[in-house]
């Protein structure tokens, strides 16, 4: 089976995801023989995070910090950081209020490029698939959660396969990480609950801390003027009620007002 990416293919337009209505790059499966149907899809669980119909999933790891007046101090006086995350973008703006902030397209080889040779001096990229493309030795600088909630399915590698086709889901199963699993489902719930899109600054992510799940929920202005940000832990065998849970605060402290300003 080839798997390739649409975003590398077609670089001349912007590609529609089906679930929100705006740009996207998302893997597509094709068949060995033309007119098959594909048995599986794998994907990064933040492009399928609305709308998953039956999947597997692996795990994703949590950064660490690194010493924050470092990084303020290095962009004290200004500077310029590309990211195509407008989630990325309002969250930083309220760390580094001297800092331009500029758009980027391209797979992470384009985006690397246009680093080394244009006029950006930083560039924000998942680490999680860095790492995995053999890029981690251009990762300098780790932000942890606390700082840049990541989106929801950030990290997570999602392999869907039709609910029918036993033969696949038993094959996979193997691959299956329970705990990815359920860090998914409630973050996908607070992604439902407050009608969240591919393309909203909106960040979740669930932690897990032994039984427990830790959820840290952020939505901020596309400025980054306004902020709401949550935290709630619960029992990590009930992550839907997690998901909801932590949906219900960021909503009393205004989150919905945000995201309908920039929808």
């Amino acid at each position: 089976m080839i798997c390739s990416n649409c975003g590398t293919e077609i670089a001349d337009k912007a590609l529609i995801c089906f679930r929100c209505g705006q740009a996207t790059s998302e893997p597509r499966v094709k068949p060995p023989v033309p007119g098959q149907r594909p048995r599986s899809n794998l994907a990064s669980a933040i492009a399928l995070v609305v709308l998953i119909a039956a999947g597997l999933f692996m795990g994703r790891a949590v950064e660490g910090d690194v010493p924050w007046p470092d990084v303020a101090a290095r962009f004290e006086r200004g500077g310029s950081i590309a990211t195509a995350s407008v989630r990325r973008t309002a969250q930083l703006r309220r760390l580094l209020a001297n800092v331009t902030f500029g758009a980027i397209r391209g797979n992470v080889d384009t985006r690397l490029h246009k680093l080394d040779t244009g006029p950006f001096d930083a560039l924000v990229l998942a680490c999680a698939g860095l790492r995995r493309l053999g890029f981690e030795h251009r990762i300098s600088t780790p932000l942890a959660v606390e700082r840049c909630v990541p989106a929801p399915g950030q990290g997570i590698v999602a392999v869907e396969a039709r609910a029918s086709d036993k033969e696949v889901r038993t094959a996979l199963a193997s691959i299956h990480d329970a705990r990815a699993a359920a860090a998914l489902t409630a973050e996908r719930v607070v992604v439902a609950e407050l009608d969240g899109g591919c393309k909203l600054p909106l960040g979740a992510i669930a932690i897990q801390d032994g039984d427990a799940l830790a959820m840290h929920g952020i939505v901020a202005a596309a400025d980054g003027s306004r902020v709401v940000a949550e935290t709630v832990r619960g029992p990590a065998a009930d992550p839907g009620a997690l998901g909801t849970q932590l949906a219900a605060a960021l909503t009393r402290g205004g989150a919905r007002e945000l995201l309908d300003e920039v929808r």
